[in-house]
């Protein structure tokens, strides 16, 4: 991977839209590039400062302030009309989106909210989550059979994770697949409860403490046991989730 081909990669690699293939990629050329290294740490920065704004909405007075300086700015084709054709509405938001973050950093009081808590592996876990229930990412074994699921696992990770048939319970067991995590290759056990998909992240980490994190309706419980870290997700409610970690560990 070049340093052109990363710094196309990075912006989707920080808000969590590549796969982990990708995701590996990126981080073994950055690891041994210290001018990428420095690329991410200020974008990482840029989007922490953002996530980190408090939230004020727009006054009409701003909004038009704004509008007026991107007509000047950008041509007679931004200009007021009385139907402006798609394009010009579509580089209307993207040149007022671009306007609205830079006076929301140089201000100190951004236009977007700060919502999220709970850590660079919560924001990590939860991205994948998300991006693995998307059609056609959820899965890449699928089996109710936890000595199915298992061996899928062999060779494509460096660990053998714990895969244990929770069904008795009514969390049926509905498969595996990989994923890039914090910086770790993680096996993923997908379990269901109703029509809840919940996300299992496993990988070797035995010093992970446990934490409990909600952001944006997905909860979130983490742990360590048997010298593994672990993540459970999903937007079951909070007490069903804590059922399901109970008796995962009891298992």
């Amino acid at each position: 991977m070049t340093c052109d081909e990363m710094e196309a990669l990075l912006g989707p690699a920080l808000d969590g839209e590549l796969d982990a293939a990708h995701l590996a990629e990126l981080d073994r050329h950055v690891a041994g590039c210290p001018a990428c290294t420095a690329a991410r740490e200020r974008l990482d920065a840029l989007r922490r400062s953002v996530r980190g704004a408090s939230y004020h909405r727009l006054p009409a007075q701003g909004r038009a302030a704004i509008m007026a300086q991107l007509a000047t700015a950008a041509g007679p084709d931004l200009r007021p009309s009385s139907s402006p054709p798609r394009r010009t509405l579509q580089r209307r938001g993207a040149l007022a989106a671009s306007l609205a973050l830079a006076l929301g950093l140089s201000s100190g009081a951004g236009f977007l909210a700060g919502r999220r808590s709970g850590g660079d592996a919560m924001e990590s876990v939860l991205a994948a989550h998300v991006r693995g229930l998307q059609p056609g990412h959820a899965i890449d074994v699928v089996s109710a059979d936890g000595h199915t699921v298992k061996p899928w696992f062999d060779g494509k990770v460096d660990f053998s994770p714990p895969v244990k048939d929770l069904g008795d319970a009514g969390f049926a067991l509905i498969g595996g697949r990989l994923d890039y995590v914090d910086r770790h290759v993680a096996a993923v056990i997908v379990y269901r409860r109703r029509q809840h998909q919940i996300d299992l992240f496993v990988w070797p980490e035995a010093s992970a403490g446990a934490a409990t994190a909600t952001i944006d309706g997905y909860h979130s419980r983490s742990w360590s046991q048997d010298g593994f870290s672990f993540w459970a997700v999903s937007d079951l409610n909070e007490s069903e989730l804590d059922e399901f970690v109970r008796r995962w560990r009891a298992a």
